[in-house]
């Protein structure tokens, strides 16, 4: 399976690019210490030792590039969390037999896990938009003021 890509907004030309390699990027740019252990989620082939070392290269150029975006990321992927954690708790309290009290001492397990996902999914999906030359990074500002919001 392939994804088209089209470079420069010109779409007479459409590149496609592995799935895998996709999958690729987004293991070792999450999380580049585990990622072979973890290729088999995405029936990934495994790489040798160069290979794994030059994947890890690879991801940490992506990720370098993304340096001045990190502040961004996080607050996205913390109000995710909090939003996401809103909609969980309204789910749940309407379930019978579960108490506030339940619900409160399980906040903080669900927003750090609503938080890891989206900052994951923000995270990787810019790398590869950067890597596949689809969005360009000029000049950010990522600096928020307290009381701005």
């Amino acid at each position: 399976m392939t994804w088209p890509i089209s470079n420069e907004g010109d779409y007479s030309e459409i590149n496609k690019i592995p799935i895998s390699t996709l999958f690729r990027w987004f293991l070792y740019d999450v999380n580049s210490d585990e990622a072979p252990k973890y290729a088999s989620l995405f029936n990934l082939t495994p790489v040798s030792e160069e290979g794994n070392l030059k994947e890890q290269e690879d991801s940490d150029i992506r990720l370098e590039n993304l340096a001045e975006l990190l502040p961004l990321f996080d607050f996205y992927a913390d109000a995710t969390s909090e939003f996401s954690f809103k909609l969980h708790k309204d789910k749940l309290t309407k379930l019978e037999g579960v108490t506030d009290d339940m619900i409160n001492a399980s906040e903080e397990a669900f927003k750090e896990f609503y938080y890891k996902i989206a900052f994951a999914g923000i995270l990787s999906s810019f790398s590869a938009l950067v890597e596949l030359k689809i969005i360009k990074l000029n000049s950010t500002h990522t600096s928020i003021e307290e009381g701005e919001l």
